[in-house]
């Protein structure tokens, strides 16, 4: 059996040509958050020509980064940054716990960003439903609140009983190395004061007794 290769450790940066320096630094800064770490103009001959361009290097908590050229030539803007299509499919996803995602969603609207500009896509919310059970018809009716926050998204979760019959419900986080816990109290789901728990990797699945 083939030993499998090392994955890379993370993405160090992602880069993009930017048209408008300013705009950009002032979205991914002052609304997405991202700080601007560096930023340097560089001339080159690259590709039989003679280039000049700035970077700029906007950080993610991990270490990455997301980085854009501005060129001085026109023409070298449109030969390496042609027009994008306008379409959801091109896009930069990030991962945020909950109150990182209102922090730039109200900054955002409040810079008069609103549909079809921005809009909230369920991908994967930080909750998860509660219902109660019914043993005797199946059925499952849902709970108020409709919804308890695990501080990431949910994937998969599972349901224990212990011998004092308190009963714990368990859920792997979409993206994180982390599980969360929580106690069923008055048929409600109630976060551990502990916080999430941390375990290697980003499990997918989860199974207790």
């Amino acid at each position: 059996m083939a030993t499998p290769a090392k994955l890379p450790s993370r993405l160090h940066h992602t880069a993009y040509v930017t048209r408008d320096l300013e705009g950009t630094r002032k979205f991914y800064e002052e609304l997405i958050g991202l700080p601007l770490v560096a930023t340097w103009c560089e001339k080159d001959e690259l590709f039989g020509a003679e280039r000049v361009y700035c970077h700029l290097f906007f950080a993610l908590a991990d270490g990455g980064a997301l980085a854009f050229f501005k060129f001085a030539n026109k023409g070298d803007e449109e030969l390496f940054g042609p027009k994008m299509p306008d379409s959801p499919f091109h896009h930069i996803a990030l991962n945020v716990d909950q109150e990182t995602q209102q922090g730039i969603e109200g900054r955002l609207k409040a810079a008069g960003y609103k549909e079809p500009r921005m809009y909230v896509l369920e991908h994967g919310s930080a909750q998860v439903g509660q219902f109660r059970y019914s043993p005797v018809t199946g059925a499952l009716t849902p709970l108020s609140p409709a919804f308890a926050s695990t501080g990431a998204a949910p994937f998969s979760a599972g349901i224990s009983a212990n011998i004092s019959n308190t009963n714990w419900v368990f859920v792997t986080n979409t993206g994180a190395s982390s599980i969360s816990g929580f106690g069923i109290t008055s048929g409600k789901l109630v976060g551990l004061s502990s916080g999430p728990i941390l375990v290697p990797g980003q499990p997918t699945a989860i199974l207790v007794r």
